[in-house]
């Protein structure tokens, strides 16, 4: 598999020698190459010697200083800064044969999976389950093994420019996590901190990331005018930098948001287009699946449910057993058989049963309330209203946050025009947590 990683070759901003292992004070300017990079990182690549807590420690005193000011922890410089560094001494021990052979195992390993190289870019062709950073318990990752990289001037390639950073994936993935476990108001707050730490970092391929997925989980959310605004961010992204897959994937979002806000002819144009875009690329299709059941949506929203489910049959297909978000596919599954004309309820009703028991086994207490919704509508027009009644309401009762939610008040919407008159004390709650 072909890793987006494309890392500048010579990493670290050149400079002209590197760092003695005694120095007095110096003051230096930041380059164009260096603009942007944070101060810690800006000292960490002159002085390969000095350890990182060092580095930590001299800007908390204050002896580091940016055009004449103190210099702040996460501070990022800008071409043409002064960049006054206090006396370091450097320890750079002696390394030991048993190291020089690790490096040369590593060197050689990097240059198995290179790709392409050359003055300013080195390409690799990261291989499955090897992390491109650190974290808590990984030892081994590509961003550690390019210190078997530095040159003569200490200097080594910069971390990784594409692919996505992994404070904004973990963010961006344990919210999608939390819609699906019921906790949507802190799925959409996680979703919030991730986009704000993407544009933080200003890093394009990450910022298209996390807009793109932040715009499915408000779409799962049911709000399209959020959905649009992040689609047409994630457009914007991707045509100032050239991202063909995230121009792609924004298109049809932008299209999906159509759709749900009622401009069905333009949003399915969108959806379409964007799907055209997305064939055309030389990636996996591993957004396919999601693709053809937003499609397949669409195609449900604009009155056309029979074309909705060849596509959702095939994302359904393609997705295979083991997909956690299969209950969603069930779902509009039921919703394309309910709306085909001539189509028995029995059959949507499989669908919408088959789906809360999975979501059910898979503790997915949003695609478990979304189909308790569906078989308590159905229940009560087949004359079987306290069997509905009584699954959605054990279901709804589980949620602790959301109310403002669509999905939380379709639910309870529902609840309260059914149930019997004698349920004082559950409307009662009710009414309490809706106030």
């Amino acid at each position: 598999m072909v890793s987006p990683v494309a890392t500048p070759r010579r990493g670290r901003p050149v400079v002209a020698e590197r760092a003695p292992p005694s120095t007095g004070v110096q003051t230096t300017k930041v380059t164009a190459d260096e603009a942007g990079m944070r101060v810690d990182r800006f000292v960490e690549a002159r002085f390969p010697g000095l350890a990182f807590s060092h580095i930590q420690r001299i800007i908390r005193k204050g002896e580091l200083r940016v055009n004449g000011k103190r210099a702040q922890p996460k501070q990022r410089l800008e071409a043409g800064q002064a960049v006054r560094i206090p006396p370091l001494r450097l320890d750079q021990p002696r390394p030991s044969g048993r190291d020089a052979n690790v490096r040369d195992q590593t060197r050689a390993f990097l240059k198995s999976i290179t790709l392409h190289e050359d003055a300013d870019v080195l390409v690799l062709n990261k291989p499955m389950g090897l992390a491109v950073q650190g974290g808590s318990g990984t030892t081994r990752h590509l961003d550690g093994m390019l210190e078997a990289l530095r040159d003569a001037q200490g200097q080594r390639p910069r971390r990784f420019r594409l692919g996505n950073h992994p404070g904004v994936a973990s963010l961006m993935v344990s919210a999608l996590v939390l819609w699906m476990l019921g906790f949507p108001d802190r799925a959409a707050e996680r979703a919030r901190r991730a986009v704000a730490l993407a544009t933080e970092l200003g890093h394009p391929f990450t910022m298209a990331y996390a807009l793109f997925h932040s715009g499915f989980l408000h779409l799962w959310r049911r709000e399209p005018e959020t959905v649009r605004d992040l689609a047409e961010r994630l457009l914007l992204v991707a045509g100032q930098h050239d991202l063909q897959l995230w121009k792609a994937l924004g298109m049809f979002l932008l299209g999906a948001a159509n759709t749900g806000i009622g401009d069905l002819q333009e949003g399915l144009d969108q959806i379409r287009h964007g799907l055209d875009l997305y064939r055309g690329l030389k990636t996996p299709p591993v957004f396919w699946p999601l693709l053809l059941y937003v499609h397949a949506d669409a195609c449900a929203r604009s009155g056309r449910p029979a074309d909705g489910l060849g596509m959702i049959d095939e994302a359904i297909e393609i997705a295979g057993p083991e997909l956690t978000l299969l209950p969603e596919f069930y779902l509009l599954k039921g919703d394309l058989l309910l709306a085909v004309p001539g189509t028995h309820a029995s059959d949507a009703e499989s669908w919408f049963r088959r789906a809360f028991d999975m979501a059910k086994r898979l503790d997915a207490r949003m695609s478990q309330l979304r189909a308790a919704v569906r078989l308590c509508r159905l229940s009560h027009a087949q004359g079987k209203a306290e069997e509905g009644d009584r699954a959605l309401q054990a279901t709804y009762e589980t949620f602790t946050e959301g109310d403002a939610t669509a999905d939380l008040s379709e639910a309870r919407e529902l609840l309260h025009s059914q149930l019997p008159a004698a349920s004082t004390t559950i409307r009662r709650r009710w009414r309490h947590r809706c106030s």
